[in-house]
């Protein structure tokens, strides 16, 4: 902790988890749900944690404070919503607080802000709050919401600042590690994912992660390895079964990528467009149309406006004998874009 023992310490919360959406940072990064292969990676979803600050004695060097002033600072720093912001904001006002007691005001209402949605007034709180006493788990925070607002190399310096700060919290790699992915920096990625199952070896989502940048370099053997640790530690998550069915059908097991499409689809069938298609392409693939055109529909039902996949099912119902129905998606889906082509490579991440 950056706090010494005697002054405001800074603790985590409990129940939220970390990543880049802007609905609590929900792949993130947002980071894009169902994007192809060929387009950048998506990071795990999930969502900021924020750490709360909590009064403790005060230094005897300080000026005392009036007991109004010392009870608005703790009800700043246990209360929440608008009570909490009110008790902030008094404390800030009575101007009693300095330094580090301070930075810990503004630090806890930004936390309130930012679950209030108010994100530039939560920056700004930050920003003071670091201003004050620069802290790893305020940078963290700000960091996010720049990963939020798609501001990526102010996040890279704020979660970098926090890793200079303290070295050994793993949430700070994962959300670095989460924009080097985006940004195709997968080598940075892996670096950054590998220290977190260094830190945290049961950690799922930097195994699921570093396994998709191995998938982008092309390194099938590792990105296997790491895509079937994240599902023995996390077996409900869609995304690693999608995934490692991708790996499979690029060394040509067709069956093993249409058994883990298969339960991806089962696992979240309401989210499974990417695993749908995925599917549909693996039985174009052997040559069973039928099952290709019945899954490329359930993922055009579930994302009608995806060019690619009108395409990939017009190709397929060709296939099978419906010239019609063939050539009226692939006009619907030039359409949608002039430029879609064949998708004899592409496959879609979760």
């Amino acid at each position: 902790m950056n706090y010494p023992a005697n002054n405001p310490a800074i603790f985590r919360r409990d129940g939220t988890g970390r990543a880049l959406t802007a609905g609590a940072l929900a792949c993130t990064l947002a980071l894009l749900l169902s994007t192809a292969l060929s387009s950048p990676a998506l990071a795990d979803p999930g969502s900021a944690q924020l750490a709360r600050a909590t009064p403790a004695a005060a230094r005897t060097t300080l000026p005392q404070v009036s007991a109004r002033a010392a009870q608005d600072r703790r009800t700043c720093a246990n209360a929440s919503g608008e009570v909490a912001i009110k008790a902030c904001n008094d404390a800030i006002a009575s101007g009693q607080h300095r330094g580090e007691a301070l930075g810990e005001i503004y630090y806890n209402r930004a936390i309130e802000y930012s679950n209030k949605g108010d994100e530039q007034r939560a920056l700004a709180d930050y920003s003071e709050a670091i201003r004050l006493r620069p802290d790893p788990h305020a940078l963290y925070n700000r960091g996010n919401i720049w990963a939020s607002k798609k501001d990526y190399f102010r996040a890279l310096a704020d979660y970098s600042e926090a890793i200079r700060l303290d070295p050994q919290d793993p949430d700070y790699y994962h959300n670095r590690g989460n924009i080097w992915l985006g940004r195709k920096d997968y080598v940075l990625a892996i670096a950054d994912f590998s220290e977190v199952i260094r830190l945290a070896p049961d950690n799922a989502s930097a195994y699921y992660n570093r396994g998709t940048a191995f998938t982008h370099r092309g390194e099938n053997g590792r990105a296997l390895a790491d895509l079937n640790e994240a599902i023995r530690l996390a077996p409900d998550k869609a995304g690693a079964f999608n995934n490692r069915g991708l790996v499979w059908g690029r060394q040509g097991d067709n069956e093993r990528a249409i058994a883990d499409f298969s339960e991806a689809i089962r696992l979240a069938p309401d989210q499974a467009a990417a695993a749908y298609y995925n599917r549909g392409r693996a039985w174009y693939r052997i040559k069973d149309y039928a099952r290709a055109v019945a899954d490329l529909g359930e993922a055009a039902r579930l994302d009608p406006t995806d060019a690619d996949t009108l395409y990939a099912r017009g190709l397929a119902r060709r296939a099978n004998g419906d010239i019609r129905g063939g050539e009226a998606d692939i006009a619907a889906a030039k359409k949608i874009d002039p430029n879609v082509a064949p998708p004899d490579n592409t496959s879609r991440q979760i």
